[in-house]
Parts: C-alpha cells; sequence; structure tokens
C-alpha cells in the first residue's frame, strides 16, 4: 500500500490519501483478524490443538504514512512497520515462552496445510470471454509493432 492510511477509531474504517485523493479502503488489519479467525476455525475443525493465531498488518511500503487515533490499542498493537518486524517477533516470543505445539503436532498441521492447498488456477480465456483465437502469438517486433519477428543465428529479426 502506498500513500498515507488513516484508521478511525469510531466507525471502524481506514482511508488512503494517495496524489491529492481520498478514499475508504478495507482495513487491513480487520482483514488480517478475519484470516485468522478462519485459520484457527479451519484447524479446530480438522482437530488440532487449540492454539493462539496472531495478526498484523506489516507495511513494507517506506514511504506509506500510517496514522491512527490516539488510544486505539485494538489497531496499533496489529500494525507494523517491516524494519519492526523483528522487534514484534521478539516481542511474541517474550510473551509466549511455552510451546504451543509439540514436534508431531507440528508436523500433523504442516500435511494438512500441504494436503489442503489448492492453488488458484483461473481458466482466463473464460474469464474475459476469449477463444483461442483471440490470443495473438508469436514475438512483436518494437519498431514496426508487427507480430512477425523471426529467430535466426541466435537473433530476432523483423521482416518489415
Amino acid at each position: 500500500m502506498s500513500g498515507e492510511l488513516s484508521f478511525e477509531k469510531d466507525h471502524n474504517q481506514t482511508t488512503c490519501k494517495r496524489n491529492g485523493n481520498e478514499e475508504r479502503i478495507k482495513n487491513p488489519v480487520l482483514q488480517a483478524k478475519l484470516q485468522a479467525r478462519k485459520l484457527k476455525n479451519w484447524l479446530l475443525e480438522h482437530n488440532c490443538s487449540d492454539i493462539p493465531i496472531l495478526y498484523f498488518f506489516i507495511n513494507s511500503n517506506e514511504r506509506t504514512i500510517i496514522r491512527t487515533e490516539i488510544r486505539n490499542e485494538q489497531i496499533t498493537q496489529h500494525i507494523c512497520n517491516s524494519e519492526n518486524l523483528l522487534e514484534k517477533i521478539n516481542q511474541i516470543e517474550k510473551y509466549y515462552k511455552v510451546d504451543k505445539l509439540n514436534k508431531k503436532e507440528l508436523n500433523k498441521i504442516k500435511r494438512l496445510l500441504l494436503s489442503n492447498h489448492t492453488p488458484d488456477n483461473p481458466d482466463i480465456l473464460k474469464t474475459y470471454h476469449l477463444s483461442p483465437n483471440d490470443i495473438l502469438t508469436g514475438v512483436q517486433c518494437p519498431e514496426s509493432c508487427a507480430i512477425l519477428m523471426v529467430y535466426k543465428r541466435g537473433k530476432w529479426n523483423c521482416p518489415k
């Protein structure tokens, strides 16, 4: 994310100001919270131990400015700039001193995650209502824009 992100407590909304325009966006902290809840429920459905699932919005854009209202701990405790991530991890390690999972339980969760992972492989032609004939094939010449380039003697050549 880029620009200036503002987190408002009263309406629990987030706005992004970029290039003089301000718009409401989905709150990334609430998105992370929802994903954490879904993961926790999924683990419980698969008979895994009830473990704490922490969630964070990690801002990786060093030019992004994050603003929150004073005393908005429900948001600020779940936001971190990438350069502060190691410090955040150290804080978590100090809080959770005892391992919650043994090696066997950890391997079970690993196997479950890997076996239930289904990569997204959308049918692009169907998504955009295209037929294979709509796709131009070949290499486009940067000068003539023709899609006629021919590879000869280690070089791409345009017949035009």
